[in-house]
């Protein structure tokens, strides 16, 4: 959930322009070269040609004492001097990042640099006294170009986390309430003109909710990544199954964050800064983010500590104001995220003005500039129709526009884009195959010719794992899935055969199917692959079910094809070792491009060892999947054609 983990090539990239200006005015920042796989390859040509950060203590009515930054644009070194339409985000995650103090580069779980890297960091740190401060233009580099395009960024450390005093804030509504003073405070400055727009990844993207849900006048539009929804069901206990590839990650990184938090202008000595330090230890949002997880296993649990819930980590508090609020919403999802179905969930259920973009990434770059999308023409284009009334960018996006998928490799990926009017695709058609019991994926039962058996058992030993560079450990790893690409399939895998010809698989894999657990409950994990004609690997999508919570949830939000379960603590249901029974499964949302001749294959496991917890603690999980004609299980693929959008620049 981190708003952006620095990505040491980036860092080194941007650090080798930045220190050609002084600490105040830097070089204007330009968009890559436009690779043929972009959306839309229009460039920015910047307005201005610098930006100057300052940074001091806002104190609101309610008291609280708010470390915030001001970044604003600089022509010829002299910083313009008109009100100007305001970005705002209220971070939790540090509205700048101290990356170098006193000649010594700050060691943290968020920044995986070499010994190299290193260097080279503290080598630029140098020239300007052994300091460095990566601010919002640095760490998200269209921030800086829409900079230079005329807007002010606002960025404000929450109470209780950064430079800011007080302690953690516990609920939406008090993210609500310190945003909206915050935009009160933004208006009445000088270099304000009237006009908010609020963006962040993430938890980030989350206050960006909340801020939105004040209905506070002057915010007009949001550009978000990532935003979580619902984060018990999508990262906490996805299933009912604890998520600890999740979990462990997200507590190292949230107890990391005041190694790297920046004290304001004027603290010279540190001396406000580790007055707020002080202020909040004990209650700082590390200790919240652990107590949650590590004590709140069921979605209506409270925990130990402070007596709070998994809605405190979600955007639900939000939701009732803000789908209805029609704020014009820009949406970016990554189909390796971690919080896919959650960012699909708020684009559907928005009554305003809308965008999504879904890329085939991970999480920690998704508000990153690569081969399929560069975020500054869309944002610049988003906040320049409503916050400036301008239309800026030509040939611009559909409602929805998806990636699919063909290969990935490293930072590379290869496939097409492909539009729509909602998502899942309202044109899509099913196509389904059965389990067969000698481990094949048919389309047409006619061909198996193997020997068919009631029963094939599904085990825990062995190596079921998707790898510890997992969608769960995005924030921290490339989620590459090479561990998982090297690794022989454990439990029971079920391969096609080779397609007859291209197709476009988008939307949720649903997997039913009938099953017994003699030994007790045992969680069901489902992984989806591609198989190219070289026996290449491509991890596609999973699923993960507990057995005793199976009962369909209600929740506020409407889910088209994906379903969704009741994880409550009294819905939980022991499961009875001596029945069969039916259930259905769906799969995380993808969308790939499946060529003539190659092959999918589905994984189904007791365990996935490097992202869930057991169930239970001793031996091993399994289950029986049941093949008698009446319990024959089957996979549902949606797939449909996919509709090329008109890119700028090609």
């Amino acid at each position: 959930m981190k708003n952006l983990l620095l990505h040491p090539v980036a860092l080194l990239v941007a650090m080798s322009g930045l220190f050609l200006a002084n600490d105040a005015v830097r070089s204007p920042v330009f968009a890559d070269e436009c690779s043929p796989q972009r959306l839309v390859c229009e460039q920015l040509v910047a307005q201005y040609d610098g930006i100057s950060r300052s940074s001091h203590y806002v104190n609101l009515p309610n008291g609280a004492r708010i470390a915030v930054d001001v970044l604003r644009p600089t022509s010829d070194n002299v910083i313009v001097d008109r009100p100007l339409p305001v970005l705002f985000v209220h971070a939790i995650y540090n509205r700048a990042i101290r990356l170098v103090h006193e000649y010594e580069v700050q060691e943290s779980t968020l920044i995986s640099m070499n010994f190299w890297q290193r260097w080279l960091v503290w080598a630029f740190s140098l020239l300007s006294g052994g300091e460095m401060v990566v601010d919002q233009a640095k760490m998200i580099p269209w921030i800086g170009e829409l900079v230079q395009q005329g807007y002010v960024v606002v960025a404000a450390d929450a109470s209780g986390t950064g430079a800011s005093f007080g302690q953690s804030l516990q609920s939406a509504a008090d993210y609500r309430a310190e945003s909206s003073l915050l935009m009160d405070w933004i208006v009445t400055q000088s270099w304000s003109d009237g006009n908010i727009g609020v963006y962040g990844q993430s938890f980030h993207a989350l206050t960006a909710y909340a801020a939105m849900s004040s209905q506070h006048p002057a915010l007009k539009a949001a550009y978000v990544s990532s935003p979580p929804l619902d984060a018990y069901r999508s990262v906490g206990f996805p299933g009912g199954v604890g998520n600890i590839g999740f979990g462990n990650s997200y507590m190292k990184i949230a107890g990391d964050l005041d190694v790297l938090a920046t004290p304001v202008e004027g603290d010279a000595d540190g001396v406000l800064f580790k007055q707020a330090l002080s202020e909040r230890e004990g209650h700082r949002f590390s200790d919240l983010v652990t107590d949650v997880i590590s004590s709140t296993p069921f979605q209506d649990g409270v925990s130990e500590r402070f007596q709070i819930g998994w809605d405190n980590l979600s955007g639900l508090p939000s939701f009732d104001v803000v789908h209805t609020s029609a704020i014009p919403t820009f949406n970016v999802g990554g189909f390796r995220d971690i919080f896919t179905k959650d960012t699909i969930f708020w684009h559907e259920n928005l009554q305003g003005p809308k965008k999504l973009i879904m890329r085939p990434w991970h999480h920690r770059v998704l508000n990153t500039s690569l081969n399929d999308f560069n975020p500054a023409p869309h944002a610049h284009a988003w906040f320049d129709k409503w916050l400036k009334d301008e239309d800026g960018l030509s040939g611009d996006t559909a409602d929805v526009s998806y990636f699919s998928l063909e290969e990935i490799s490293g930072t590379d990926a290869q496939g097409k884009w492909c539009q729509a009017e909602q998502w899942p695709p309202r044109h899509a058609a099913n196509l389904s195959f059965l389990l067969s019991s000698t481990n094949m994926l048919l389309s047409d039962t006619s061909i198996d010719k193997g020997k068919a058996q009631r029963v094939l058992t599904v085990s825990s030993e062995g190596a079921m794992s998707t790898g510890v560079d997992s969608r769960w450990n995005g924030v921290l790893t490339a989620a590459g899935y090479e561990e998982f690409k090297s690794r022989v399939p454990g439990g029971q895998s079920f391969t096609s055969l080779p397609f007859a010809e291209d197709l476009e698989i988008v939307g949720y894999p649903l997997l039913s199917f009938s099953a017994q657990f003699p030994e007790g409950e045992a969680p069901v994990h489902v992984v989806l692959e591609k198989l190219n004609a070289t026996g290449d690997r491509l991890y596609l999508s999973e699923g993960v079910m507990r057995p005793a919570q199976v009962t369909a949830g209600e929740v506020v939000y409407a889910h088209s094809g994906a379903l969704v379960f009741d994880h409550r603590a009294a819905s939980s249901q022991p499961v009875d070792t001596r029945d069969v029974k039916r259930y259905e499964l769906d799969l995380l949302p993808l969308a790939v491009h499946i060529k003539a001749g190659e092959k999918i294959r589905l994984n189904v496991w007791s365990a996935d060892k490097d992202n869930y917890a057991p169930l239970r603690a001793g031996g091993a999980q399994e289950f029986d999947l049941i093949f008698e004609r009446k319990h024959l299980p089957t996979l549902t693929l949606s797939h449909a054609e996919c509709i090329s959008p008109a890119r700028n620049g090609h």
